[in-house]
C-alpha cells in the first residue's frame, strides 16, 4: 500500500482523506504556467457538456455530429464530436512527430503514442438501462404497498405520489438524467479517455502519469489544441469550446459555443415530453395486474368485484388525457427533481403560465424557452431580482413576441404516438 496516495477508497477514512489531499496539491502542483487542469467535481463544472448557457439540459442526439477518433480498438474506434476529432487526431500525429524525433520519451505507455480507450457514450442508451432499474424500483414499491392500480387515472395518482419521494435521491426524466452524476461527462462527445485504470487509484495516476517524462509535454499540448485535463482522471481530456485552440477548429462546424449548443446537441426536455406518455403507459402494463378482486359495497353488504384494468395504446391515453395534461405532468417531475427555492404557490403560477401559453399559441417551445430556465438556474434564486432581469423578462419578451423553438401541437403529437 503506498504512503503517500491512496489505491482504492476501501482504506482506513482518515488515512484517504489525508491521501486524496495529497494527490490533489501533486495534482495541481504538477505542470508550471498552465492553467488547464481543472476539477470537474465543483461547482457548476459538474454539469459541463450537460447543459447549455441557462442550464438546460442537452444531449448528443444524432450520431452524425459525431467522427472517429484514433483508438485502442481500431476495429470499432471511439467517437467525439466533429471537432473534438479533428482537434484530437492532429494532437496524435504531434505526438507521433516529437516521439520520432526524440523530443519525449517514445517508450512511455499512454503519453507517446496517444489512443482513445473510451470517448462518446450515448446518454440515450444510459438512460434506458437506467430507467429499467428505474421502473424495478417503483414496481416494488407498488407489490410492497399492495397498489392495484384500477385504470391509468388511478396509476397516475399513484405514481406522482411515488414520484415525491423518489425524486428526493434519484432522477425519473430524461432531462434529470442528463444532469445527475449518473450520466457522466463522456455523454457529452467533448470527452476522451486516453487510458484504462481505475479512477480511485490515486497511487496509479502519478506514477503512470504525474509523473511521467512526457506529463509536462503532455500538458501543454493540450493546451495548445484546446484540451482540459481533468483534475482527477489525468487520462481525460476534455474540449473547452471557449478556448482558442479550439475556436479555430470549431468555426469550420459551430461559429460559436452558443450555436454548438443550440445546433450540435438536443433539447432534453423536449424529447422527454414526447417520450413520456409511452415511458408512463410502459410503467402502468409494468404495474397493473391482468384482474383482482377489490372489496365493494352494494346495497348494505360487502361483495367482491373483479377489477379488470383496461389495456391502451398510446395515441389511447394522448386522445383521453390531451397533450397539455402530459405537460403538467412532466413541469411537476422536473420542480420534484431540480428542487428550486420556489414555494407551492409559485410553482403553481409557474406551471399555469407556462399551459396559458401553450393553449394561446400552440407552440411547446415555452417547455424550453420559459420553464427549463426558471427552473434551472443553479445560483440565482428564483424571483430574485438578477434572476428576473436575466432570465424571465428575456423569457416573457421572447413569448410575447412569438419568439419561441415552435415545437406545434401537431409535431408533438406525432412525435408522441410515433415515438
Amino acid at each position: 500500500m503506498s504512503r503517500s496516495y491512496a489505491e482504492s477508497n476501501k482504506e482506513k477514512t482518515s488515512d484517504l482523506f489525508n491521501k486524496r489531499v495529497l494527490y490533489k496539491l501533486k495534482a495541481r502542483r504538477s505542470a508550471s504556467g498552465v492553467r488547464n487542469i481543472v476539477d470537474f467535481t465543483i461547482g457548476e463544472k459538474k454539469l459541463y457538456g450537460k447543459v447549455d448557457e441557462w442550464f438546460s439540459p442537452i444531449y448528443v442526439q444524432h450520431s452524425s455530429k459525431l467522427k472517429p477518433i484514433r483508438s485502442i480498438d481500431s476495429d470499432k474506434p471511439s467517437q467525439a464530436f466533429n471537432f473534438v476529432a479533428d482537434l484530437f487526431n492532429e494532437m496524435v500525429r504531434e505526438f507521433e512527430r516529437c516521439a520520432a524525433s526524440g523530443q519525449i520519451d517514445k517508450t512511455d505507455p499512454f503519453l507517446s503514442s496517444l489512443k482513445a480507450y473510451k470517448a462518446f457514450e450515448d446518454p440515450a442508451r444510459g438512460y434506458r438501462e437506467y430507467q429499467d432499474i428505474l421502473f424495478n424500483t417503483i414496481e416494488s414499491r407498488f407489490k410492497i404497498n399492495n397498489i392495484m392500480v384500477e385504470d391509468f387515472t388511478h396509476f397516475l395518482t399513484e405514481f406522482m405520489r411515488a414520484a415525491e419521494t423518489i425524486a428526493k435521491g434519484t432522477p425519473l426524466t430524461l432531462s434529470g438524467y442528463i444532469k445527475s452524476d449518473l450520466n457522466t461527462i463522456m455523454s457529452s462527445g467533448l470527452a476522451i479517455e486516453i487510458a484504462d485504470m481505475d479512477y480511485d487509484n490515486d497511487d496509479e495516476k502519478v506514477e503512470s502519469f504525474i509523473k511521467s517524462k512526457n506529463w509536462e509535454f503532455f500538458v501543454n499540448a493540450c493546451n495548445k489544441y484546446g484540451f482540459i485535463i481533468d483534475h482527477n482522471i489525468p487520462w481525460r481530456i476534455i474540449c473547452d469550446v471557449k478556448a482558442p485552440g479550439c475556436r479555430v477548429v470549431m468555426t469550420k462546424y459551430y461559429l460559436t459555443p452558443a450555436e454548438l449548443f443550440s445546433g450540435g446537441f438536443s433539447r432534453a426536455s423536449i424529447n422527454s415530453l414526447i417520450s413520456l406518455p409511452k415511458d408512463l403507459l410502459a410503467l402502468y402494463d409494468k404495474v397493473k395486474k391482468k384482474r383482482f378482486k377489490k372489496q365493494v359495497i352494494c346495497g348494505k353488504r360487502m361483495i367482491q368485484k373483479v377489477i379488470i384494468p383496461p389495456t391502451y395504446t398510446s395515441s389511447d391515453i394522448i386522445d383521453k388525457y390531451g397533450l397539455d395534461h402530459f405537460l403538467k405532468i412532466y413541469m411537476k417531475l422536473r420542480l420534484l427533481e431540480e428542487k428550486p427555492e420556489m414555494d407551492a404557490d409559485q410553482k403553481r403560477f409557474l406551471i399555469k403560465d407556462v399551459l396559458q401559453y401553450v393553449r394561446l399559441k400552440g407552440d411547446y417551445g415555452a417547455l424550453e424557452s420559459y420553464f427549463e430556465k426558471f427552473i434551472n438556474k443553479p445560483f440565482d434564486k428564483r424571483y430574485s431580482m438578477t434572476y428576473n432581469y436575466n432570465v424571465v423578462m428575456p423569457a416573457r419578451q421572447k413569448m410575447q413576441q412569438g419568439e419561441s423553438l415552435a415545437y406545434s401541437v401537431n409535431s408533438i403529437k406525432q412525435a408522441m404516438t410515433s415515438y
